[in-house]
Protein backbone atom coordinates (compact mmCIF):
# COMPACT_ATOMS: atom_id res chain seq x y z
CA UNK A 1 0.00 0.00 0.00
CA UNK A 2 1.09 3.56 -0.45
CA UNK A 3 2.25 4.35 3.57
CA UNK A 4 4.85 2.03 2.62
CA UNK A 5 6.09 3.71 -0.37
CA UNK A 6 5.95 7.49 0.60
CA UNK A 7 6.17 9.66 4.02
CA UNK A 8 4.97 12.91 2.01
CA UNK A 9 2.51 13.14 -1.23
CA UNK A 10 2.56 16.82 -2.52
CA UNK A 11 0.65 18.10 -6.02
CA UNK A 12 0.50 20.70 -8.15
CA UNK A 13 -2.91 22.33 -8.29
CA UNK A 14 -3.79 23.42 -11.86
CA UNK A 15 -4.01 20.62 -14.68
CA UNK A 16 -3.20 18.74 -12.09
CA UNK A 17 -6.07 18.26 -8.93
CA UNK A 18 -8.45 20.10 -11.79
CA UNK A 19 -8.74 20.70 -15.34
CA UNK A 20 -7.09 24.61 -15.82
CA UNK A 21 -7.66 24.39 -19.39
CA UNK A 22 -11.48 23.82 -18.78
CA UNK A 23 -11.35 26.33 -16.46
CA UNK A 24 -9.30 28.74 -18.30
CA UNK A 25 -11.61 28.83 -21.47
CA UNK A 26 -15.15 29.03 -19.53
CA UNK A 27 -13.47 32.06 -17.45
CA UNK A 28 -11.91 33.56 -20.65
CA UNK A 29 -15.10 33.76 -22.75
CA UNK A 30 -17.17 34.98 -19.62
CA UNK A 31 -14.92 38.06 -19.04
CA UNK A 32 -15.45 38.49 -23.23
CA UNK A 33 -18.59 38.79 -23.15
CA UNK A 34 -18.51 41.50 -20.12
CA UNK A 35 -16.06 43.37 -22.60
CA UNK A 36 -18.74 43.04 -24.93
CA UNK A 37 -21.70 43.82 -22.96
CA UNK A 38 -19.73 47.34 -21.47
CA UNK A 39 -19.02 48.69 -25.08
CA UNK A 40 -22.48 47.80 -26.21
CA UNK A 41 -23.47 50.21 -23.22
CA UNK A 42 -21.80 52.73 -25.40
CA UNK A 43 -23.19 51.53 -28.42
CA UNK A 44 -20.64 49.33 -29.83
CA UNK A 45 -22.88 46.46 -31.07
CA UNK A 46 -21.95 45.02 -34.15
CA UNK A 47 -19.02 43.02 -35.28
CA UNK A 48 -18.44 40.97 -32.09
CA UNK A 49 -18.16 37.66 -32.95
CA UNK A 50 -19.08 34.92 -30.51
CA UNK A 51 -17.54 33.83 -27.31
CA UNK A 52 -16.05 30.35 -28.95
CA UNK A 53 -14.58 32.18 -32.19
CA UNK A 54 -12.99 34.82 -29.99
CA UNK A 55 -11.53 32.02 -27.67
CA UNK A 56 -9.83 30.16 -30.60
CA UNK A 57 -7.95 33.43 -31.32
CA UNK A 58 -7.30 34.55 -27.90
CA UNK A 59 -5.83 30.68 -27.28
CA UNK A 60 -4.09 31.11 -30.29
CA UNK A 61 -1.66 33.81 -29.13
CA UNK A 62 -1.62 33.10 -25.32
CA UNK A 63 0.25 30.27 -27.22
CA UNK A 64 2.19 32.67 -29.56
CA UNK A 65 3.33 34.51 -27.02
CA UNK A 66 3.99 32.67 -24.31
CA UNK A 67 7.76 31.67 -24.76
CA UNK A 68 8.03 35.08 -24.50
CA UNK A 69 6.74 35.19 -21.51
CA UNK A 70 8.60 32.53 -20.19
CA UNK A 71 11.98 33.99 -21.57
CA UNK A 72 11.04 37.02 -19.26
CA UNK A 73 11.56 39.03 -23.00
CA UNK A 74 7.79 39.99 -22.03
CA UNK A 75 6.47 41.03 -18.28
CA UNK A 76 3.42 39.14 -17.00
CA UNK A 77 1.68 42.35 -17.60
CA UNK A 78 2.92 43.19 -21.06
CA UNK A 79 2.40 39.42 -21.83
CA UNK A 80 -1.59 39.61 -20.68
CA UNK A 81 -1.69 43.23 -22.94
CA UNK A 82 -0.41 41.93 -25.88
CA UNK A 83 -2.55 38.31 -26.31
CA UNK A 84 -5.62 40.39 -25.30
CA UNK A 85 -4.86 43.32 -28.04
CA UNK A 86 -3.59 40.64 -30.79
CA UNK A 87 -7.72 38.85 -29.98
CA UNK A 88 -9.13 42.00 -30.35
CA UNK A 89 -7.51 43.60 -33.37
CA UNK A 90 -7.74 40.06 -35.37
CA UNK A 91 -11.68 40.96 -35.52
CA UNK A 92 -11.64 44.92 -35.64
CA UNK A 93 -12.55 45.27 -32.38
CA UNK A 94 -12.32 48.27 -30.08
CA UNK A 95 -9.27 48.14 -27.50
CA UNK A 96 -8.25 49.79 -24.80
CA UNK A 97 -5.07 49.09 -22.50
CA UNK A 98 -6.93 49.59 -19.33
CA UNK A 99 -9.85 47.07 -20.78
CA UNK A 100 -7.06 44.66 -21.14
CA UNK A 101 -6.09 44.82 -17.29
CA UNK A 102 -9.64 45.00 -16.85
CA UNK A 103 -10.19 41.42 -18.43
CA UNK A 104 -7.17 40.34 -16.59
CA UNK A 105 -8.46 41.57 -13.10
CA UNK A 106 -12.11 39.88 -13.59
CA UNK A 107 -10.59 36.58 -14.54
CA UNK A 108 -8.34 36.68 -11.55
CA UNK A 109 -11.51 37.36 -9.59
CA UNK A 110 -13.45 34.65 -11.66
CA UNK A 111 -11.35 31.55 -12.32
CA UNK A 112 -11.83 29.52 -8.98
CA UNK A 113 -15.71 29.67 -9.39
CA UNK A 114 -15.20 27.44 -12.53
CA UNK A 115 -12.72 25.09 -11.07
CA UNK A 116 -13.97 21.67 -10.47
CA UNK A 117 -11.62 18.64 -9.35
CA UNK A 118 -10.97 15.55 -11.58
CA UNK A 119 -13.07 12.55 -10.63
CA UNK A 120 -11.54 10.79 -8.06
CA UNK A 121 -9.83 13.42 -6.31
CA UNK A 122 -11.54 13.18 -2.82
CA UNK A 123 -11.06 9.36 -3.10
CA UNK A 124 -7.63 9.40 -3.34
CA UNK A 125 -7.36 12.17 -0.80
CA UNK A 126 -9.37 10.24 1.78
CA UNK A 127 -6.87 7.04 1.17
CA UNK A 128 -3.78 8.57 1.99
CA UNK A 129 -4.77 10.53 4.85
CA UNK A 130 -6.39 7.61 5.68
CA UNK A 131 -3.02 5.89 5.17
CA UNK A 132 -1.50 8.79 7.26
CA UNK A 133 0.73 10.31 4.62
CA UNK A 134 1.15 13.58 4.64
CA UNK A 135 -0.31 15.68 2.15
CA UNK A 136 0.22 18.89 0.28
CA UNK A 137 0.17 21.51 -2.60
CA UNK A 138 3.08 23.13 -4.05
CA UNK A 139 1.63 25.57 -7.25
CA UNK A 140 3.32 28.50 -8.88
CA UNK A 141 0.81 31.20 -9.28
CA UNK A 142 -0.75 34.16 -7.24
CA UNK A 143 -1.70 34.05 -3.80
CA UNK A 144 -5.37 34.95 -3.70
CA UNK A 145 -5.89 33.02 -7.25
CA UNK A 146 -4.79 29.74 -6.07
CA UNK A 147 -6.38 30.09 -2.51
CA UNK A 148 -9.54 31.03 -4.40
CA UNK A 149 -9.22 27.32 -5.98
CA UNK A 150 -8.23 25.83 -2.99
CA UNK A 151 -11.12 26.76 -0.87
CA UNK A 152 -13.79 26.44 -3.96
CA UNK A 153 -12.86 23.10 -4.30
CA UNK A 154 -12.82 22.31 -0.48
CA UNK A 155 -9.40 20.71 -0.52
CA UNK A 156 -8.45 22.22 3.12
CA UNK A 157 -10.42 19.09 3.92
CA UNK A 158 -7.44 16.77 3.58
CA UNK A 159 -4.82 18.94 3.34
CA UNK A 160 -3.16 21.12 6.39
CA UNK A 161 -3.31 25.10 5.48
CA UNK A 162 0.31 25.12 6.79
CA UNK A 163 1.22 22.22 3.87
CA UNK A 164 0.36 24.37 0.81
CA UNK A 165 3.15 26.38 -0.91
CA UNK A 166 1.99 28.75 -2.93
CA UNK A 167 4.96 31.03 -5.41
CA UNK A 168 3.96 34.22 -4.96
CA UNK A 169 4.20 34.17 -0.81
CA UNK A 170 7.67 32.82 -0.86
CA UNK A 171 9.18 34.78 -3.92
CA UNK A 172 10.05 31.29 -5.63
CA UNK A 173 8.61 29.33 -8.66
CA UNK A 174 9.00 25.42 -9.81
CA UNK A 175 11.02 24.16 -10.94
CA UNK A 176 13.70 26.00 -8.32
CA UNK A 177 14.78 23.07 -6.17
CA UNK A 178 14.55 25.65 -3.17
CA UNK A 179 10.48 25.80 -3.90
CA UNK A 180 10.64 22.19 -3.36
CA UNK A 181 12.61 22.26 -0.21
CA UNK A 182 10.55 24.24 1.69
CA UNK A 183 8.18 21.43 2.67
CA UNK A 184 10.90 19.78 4.15
CA UNK A 185 12.06 22.33 5.87
CA UNK A 186 9.88 21.63 8.93
CA UNK A 187 11.11 17.94 9.37
CA UNK A 188 14.53 19.13 10.00
CA UNK A 189 17.17 16.39 8.93
CA UNK A 190 14.76 13.25 8.74
CA UNK A 191 14.96 11.89 5.86
CA UNK A 192 11.47 10.87 4.45
CA UNK A 193 10.23 9.37 0.92
CA UNK A 194 8.38 12.06 -1.13
CA UNK A 195 6.25 11.87 -4.49
CA UNK A 196 5.66 14.65 -6.21
CA UNK A 197 2.18 14.91 -8.68
CA UNK A 198 2.22 17.30 -11.75
CA UNK A 199 1.36 17.77 -14.87
CA UNK A 200 4.12 20.05 -16.56
CA UNK A 201 7.11 18.25 -17.48
CA UNK A 202 10.02 21.37 -16.97
CA UNK A 203 7.95 22.44 -13.97
CA UNK A 204 6.74 19.27 -12.08
CA UNK A 205 8.72 16.70 -12.83
CA UNK A 206 12.28 17.93 -14.20
CA UNK A 207 11.69 20.43 -10.95
CA UNK A 208 10.77 17.59 -8.30
CA UNK A 209 13.02 15.12 -9.45
CA UNK A 210 16.01 17.62 -9.58
CA UNK A 211 15.18 18.57 -5.88
CA UNK A 212 14.96 14.69 -4.88
CA UNK A 213 11.51 13.92 -4.73
CA UNK A 214 9.94 10.98 -6.95
CA UNK A 215 7.49 12.05 -9.36
CA UNK A 216 4.18 10.98 -11.63
CA UNK A 217 3.90 12.96 -14.74
CA UNK A 218 -0.37 13.22 -15.28
CA UNK A 219 -0.19 14.15 -19.10
CA UNK A 220 -3.31 15.01 -19.71
CA UNK A 221 -2.64 17.28 -22.15
CA UNK A 222 -0.11 14.43 -24.17
CA UNK A 223 3.03 16.75 -23.69
CA UNK A 224 6.30 14.86 -24.93
CA UNK A 225 9.40 14.57 -22.51
CA UNK A 226 12.18 17.30 -23.11
CA UNK A 227 14.88 15.36 -20.59
CA UNK A 228 15.51 11.72 -19.97
CA UNK A 229 14.12 12.53 -16.41
CA UNK A 230 12.09 9.45 -15.16
CA UNK A 231 8.80 9.57 -13.60
CA UNK A 232 7.47 6.90 -11.46
CA UNK A 233 4.88 6.51 -13.82
CA UNK A 234 2.88 8.73 -16.38
CA UNK A 235 -0.71 8.71 -16.73
CA UNK A 236 -3.12 9.97 -18.72
CA UNK A 237 -6.09 10.91 -16.39
CA UNK A 238 -6.36 11.15 -12.47
CA UNK A 239 -7.94 7.89 -12.42
CA UNK A 240 -4.56 6.39 -13.73
CA UNK A 241 -2.87 7.99 -11.04
CA UNK A 242 -5.37 6.42 -8.66
CA UNK A 243 -4.77 2.93 -10.24
CA UNK A 244 -1.40 3.22 -10.19
CA UNK A 245 -0.90 4.52 -6.63
CA UNK A 246 -3.12 2.31 -5.22
CA UNK A 247 -2.41 -0.58 -6.73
Amino acid sequence: MTNNLWDMVYFDLDNTLYDHEKAFEKTAKYCYQVIQRLYANEGHTRGWPTAEKWFNVFKQNCDIYWEDYEENRLSKKEYRRLRYAESFKHFNLPYRVEDADYFHTLYEETVSEFAVPYNGVFYLLEKLKDNEIELGILTNGALQTQWAKIKKMRLSNWIDRKNIYISEKFGLQKPDPEFFSKPLQKHGEKKLKKLYIGDAWEHDIVGAIEAGWEAIFLNTRNEAPTTAHKPVVSCTSFVEVINSMLA
